[in-house]
């Protein structure tokens, strides 16, 4: 099962959380889409030589099943990025791609003005975040003492 480095699926469930906490039906389908990053908390594929080798080929597959062909510099921007967060070497390119999509304005409306390894890292870490504040969120409406808090508040429930 690959993973959603795309800040946009954490964010929107997230959003849909706040703005619909009882909206349960919407936000089942997002979870399931997003189960296994969900599911592996912070856990994320570690650096591996079959996946160097593949992004030295300059042809991969990212989680879109698109093939996608790459420059040089790119793959040494991925491999820095793969070093850095000890992070698969496809998946860095992933979030490298990604990153170059929000810099060029084509998947936000923000240029950040930021290197595009220092916008990867962000993205990193703040998808590292949604995920946490979702898992969060879904603990503490379960857990018993938010549970008899609520029905101290709404005894007839």
């Amino acid at each position: 099962m690959s993973y959603h480095w795309s800040t946009t699926p954490f964010i929107q469930l997230y959003d849909n959380i706040q703005s619909n906490p009882d909206d349960t039906t919407q936000q089942q389908q997002q979870i399931s889409l997003l189960l296994h990053d969900l599911s592996q908390l912070i856990k994320h594929p570690h650096k591996n030589d079959s996946s160097r080798k593949t992004l030295e080929s300059g042809k991969v597959k990212f989680s879109d099943d698109l093939e996608y062909e790459l420059n040089h510099q790119f793959k040494l921007d991925s491999i820095k990025l793969a070093d850095d967060l000890n992070l698969d070497e496809i998946s860095s390119a992933e979030l490298l791609f990604l990153a170059n999509d929000i810099n060029n304005g084509n998947g936000g409306d923000l240029d950040l003005g930021v290197s595009l390894h220092d916008s990867a890292m962000a993205n990193y870490y703040t998808r590292r975040q949604y995920i946490l504040q979702i898992l969060l969120y879904y603990i503490c409406i379960n857990s018993p003492l938010i549970q008899s808090n609520n029905q101290l508040k709404n005894p007839r429930s």
